[in-house]
């Protein structure tokens, strides 16, 4: 028997976790942990590195980096790393590639299904993206779930849990905070209400106010080095992770000591958990306002809640903890593995989720303007609605309704009514043709519907007919109408911008307009980028 997989895809940190002879296990990514840093770092000579060593990269050419990419799935405008640019769906798709290849060569095998874990507050836009980004991986069969309900499953697994027990997920993590309420459901649990998420909140934004008080004490020395010297890059590199030490340390000790060595200055900086409490406490109490509406959304009693949940990294500093309680009214319970949890709730839910199967369709997503083909219409061979059972495919059965009217018309007495019936059977038919005429798919194609101006960006409301917009695949180039149209994806022939997914595009401003150029047009590009004669339009520049 083969094992399942579960990937909690994070901001800051990714982790995987294996389901074998019905128990789950983290399995180690990391070089110190069993963890990875979320960062790829794309080195102008040799390979792509991962993780650990991407890290360890940061501190010699920090512009080959890229971190966080996760926060921006979504968003339109690419990330320039090494000099390139890449979508954060793209990054994402290697990051997780590399994880899946890393399991396998320890497993000795692939994976029989993979579950993915995205926050509960992503709407369908960005779970497509994030299914688009696994397809582009090839990575498969495949169950994505969000990482309240894995956590929820997690702890299920652990502890005793009725069915139609409640549940809240409060999960702070690296990058974001999600919070939930769950009802138990055999094996599963159903999200109630509405999700609620801060997608720019967590262990982040606390690591960024260490290092800001750091500063302060420091009088601004961290503001007066040379951001050019790599000395310097170095010195803040290992300053960052000492205050993440510290920030861990908190939630153990009343006082830490941060170690400060920069090139011209070394000192020590002193921080009580008091005073790094206050540094975060609007900050949580956003996190308890979400945990309110998420409550109300779901329009669940304090009394009725079975267990307060949680999970994440962050979620062990303690003001947390007594801050979710006197919300609640009752005690919280951190998770026994509180950075590991959506990991092993994914790995068991990849094994719920059945056995081997094929991977999922690609989803219909579609840009405004594009049509979804409906299923089509089954025969259903079942009770005839007279109690005489099933009738086999390509059977009639002799005292069906059907079968009595079909004796009634061929008889004497019946023809004109057979008459009547092949005549609106024709008529059905030109109907059909005339209608599949109307509806057959048309070539792909791409159309601006209007363009205004926020700010100094131009944002460009457009459509997309008979394909959806995949950098990977079929996409749109939009370009002003001083570029040939057919020269929209070459080098060097003026501004011109490939786009995927996403409503509207933003991605040139005011200032990129060229001399002469009156309007922004869009046409259908394939993969190479090779522009597709007569699939878009232009409209008129404000």
């Amino acid at each position: 028997m083969g094992y399942r997989l579960g990937i909690d895809f994070g901001t800051t940190y990714t982790a995987t976790a294996v389901l074998e002879h019905r128990q789950p296990k983290i399995v180690t990514l990391g070089e110190q942990t069993a963890e990875i840093p979320s960062v790829l770092c794309y080195p102008p000579d040799g390979p792509v590195l991962t993780g650990d060593a991407a890290n360890r990269h940061a501190a010699i050419e920090p512009d080959c980096v890229t971190r966080e990419f996760k926060r921006r799935i979504g968003d339109p405008t690419p990330l320039i790393v090494g000099g390139k640019a890449h979508t954060p769906e793209a990054l994402s798709a290697r990051l997780l590639r590399w994880v899946v290849d890393s399991v396998e060569e320890r497993q000795g095998r692939p994976a029989e299904r993979i579950a993915i874990t995205h926050p509960a507050n992503w709407g369908p836009y960005k779970q497509d993206l994030l299914r688009q980004a696994v397809r582009t991986a090839g990575i498969g069969p495949l169950v994505v779930l969000t990482e309240p309900e894995a956590a929820a499953i997690s702890y299920a697994s652990t502890h005793h849990m009725g069915r139609g027990d409640l549940v809240v997920v409060y999960d702070l993590g690296g990058g974001t905070f999600d919070t939930a309420v769950l009802r138990k459901r055999g094996q599963s649990f159903e999200l109630l209400g509405r999700p609620q998420g801060i997608e720019r909140l967590g262990g982040l934004d606390f690591d960024e106010a260490i290092l800001s008080r750091v500063d302060e004490v420091l009088d601004g020395a961290l503001g007066r080095l040379d951001p050019e010297d790599p000395a310097g890059k170095a010195s803040v590199a290992r300053l960052r992770r000492e205050c993440v030490h510290a920030k861990e340390a908190l939630s153990r000790d009343a006082e830490v000591l941060i170690p400060v060595l920069l090139p011209d200055l070394r000192a020590q900086v002193r921080l009580t958990r008091d005073e790094f409490e206050e540094m975060i406490r609007p900050e949580i109490t956003h996190t308890i306002e979400a945990l309110r509406h998420a409550l109300s959304s779901a329009r669940i009693a304090h009394d009725g809640v079975s267990v307060v949940l949680l999970v994440g990294g962050s979620s062990r500093i303690p003001l947390i903890a007594e801050m979710v309680s006197a919300e609640l009214g009752r005690p919280v319970k951190v998770d026994d593995h509180p950075k590991h949890a959506i990991a092993l709730g994914a790995a068991l839910a990849a094994a719920v989720a059945g056995p081997r199967a094929p991977s999922p369709a690609p989803p219909q997503s579609q840009s405004k303007g594009q049509r979804t083909a409906a299923p089509e219409p089954r025969l259903e061979h079942g009770a005839n609605g007279d109690g005489r059972g099933d009738t086999r495919p390509g059977m009639i059965d002799n005292h069906s309704p059907f079968t009595r009217t079909v004796g009634n018309l061929i008889s004497g007495t019946g023809r004109r009514w057979l008459w009547a019936a092949a005549v609106g059977v024709l008529a059905t038919l030109v109907l059909s043709v005339l209608m599949l005429s109307r509806t057959a798919p048309s070539a792909p194609s791409a159309r601006i519907d209007g363009i205004t101006v926020q700010g100094d960006r131009y944002v460009v409301d457009w459509e997309s007919v008979g394909f959806a917009s995949v950098l990977t695949d079929l996409h749109v180039h939009f370009f002003f109408d001083t570029v040939p149209p057919d020269q929209a994806g070459g080098a060097g022939q003026g501004p011109w911008w490939e786009h995927g997914p996403g409503q509207p595009f933003t991605g040139f401003g005011v200032p990129d307009r060229p001399e002469g150029a009156s309007q922004l047009c869009v046409s259908v590009a394939n993969p190479d980028h090779t522009v597709r004669p007569g699939s878009g339009g232009c409209a008129p520049l404000p």
